[in-house]
């Protein structure tokens, strides 16, 4: 007896090795409990929850080279205590990617924040702050990557001709999101280590990310709605007549007087640039 208990141990061991490197078969054996029993009276007995937890924290820690990229997308998920329910139920993609060579820390950002897009509870203020920080730093980062690939752009301008015949464009790369607050804002309260992100003003806030004025630094500036359509449609063929005019026919009743003050401003701050075919 004690030795069919010495094998019965083993093989309750060599499941629960199994289902570490295998999250299909972890996935499997949660939500088909009754696959387990057949396994033997041991086996039966495993938490599964608590072994599917376990499978988070290894996933988490697995992840340490995106912490360091995404600190503080890291800290709040820590602070919403949701950290590792994620990972456990991230596991499977991560193994996935995992076996499709994908091992940069920027390919497993870029996979956990398309995860974390259909994960996230959007009613949940907290996991709508988690869904701001992750855009954010994946933003900045993305513009620090690209930067030595990236030809300095102009200095500002305040004095700037726009007229309806003007075709904008955008100045390298621009990347802008609409948030459920201020992420400058979230970035600086968790660096210091507050508890005050409960009280952070939410609604709806728009931000872009460009490159400065050289190829080290970056912008990251707060816009309205408008100027987040018209980064949309600046693509370098489409006058501001021309925007307004589609605008329109999508019902949306923007002016031609108010799209040229959005782009004079984004041409401004370094966002956009005038294409050749502009004209006063």
């Amino acid at each position: 007896m004690h030795k069919n208990a010495g094998v019965d141990a083993r093989h309750v061991h060599s499941l629960l090795a199994s289902a570490m490197v295998d999250p299909v078969l972890l996935e499997r054996w949660r939500h088909n409990p009754c696959a387990l029993k057949k396994m033997g009276t041991r086996a039966a007995a495993l938490d599964i929850n608590k072994l599917w937890r376990f499978s988070g924290l290894a996933t988490k820690v697995r992840h340490n080279d995106v912490r360091l990229i995404a600190p503080l997308t890291f800290k709040l998920l820590d602070y919403a205590g949701v950290s590792i329910e994620l990972f456990a139920a991230y596991a499977r993609r991560a193994d996935a990617l995992r076996k499709d060579g994908k091992k940069s820390a920027s390919e497993k950002l870029l996979s956990l924040s398309s995860f974390l897009s259909g994960w996230l509870d959007y009613s949940n203020p907290v996991h709508s702050l988690i869904w701001d920080l992750i855009r954010h730093e994946s933003a900045i980062l993305e513009l620090q990557t690209g930067a030595a690939s990236q030809p300095p752009v102009a200095g500002d301008s305040i004095f700037i001709e726009v007229s309806l015949r003007s075709t904008p464009i955008r100045r390298g790369t621009v990347i802008h999101h609409e948030m459920s607050c201020n992420p400058v804002e979230l970035a600086r309260k968790l660096r210091a280590g507050t508890n005050e992100i409960p009280l952070l003003p939410r609604g709806q806030y728009y931000f872009a990310y460009c490159q400065g004025s050289d190829s080290t630094r970056m912008k990251v500036l707060e816009i309205d709605a408008i100027g987040s359509v018209v980064i949309d449609l600046s693509d370098g063929h489409r006058t501001i007549g021309e925007m307004a005019s589609l605008l329109h026919q999508a019902g949306i009743p923007l002016e031609a007087e108010d799209l040229s003050l959005a782009v004079r401003e984004l041409v401004a701050n370094g966002s956009l640039a005038l294409g050749s075919s502009s004209g006063a």
